[in-house]
């Protein structure tokens, strides 16, 4: 289970990285 945590914890990180990606794209636009 533990495993499964910190799979679910590195998706949400790259999600959030992608997130900020976004926002300097929406940004420089």
């Amino acid at each position: 289970k533990t495993r499964e945590l910190l799979d679910n914890n590195k998706c949400y990180l790259e999600y959030g990285e992608y997130a900020k990606f976004r926002q300097k794209i929406k940004k420089a636009i």
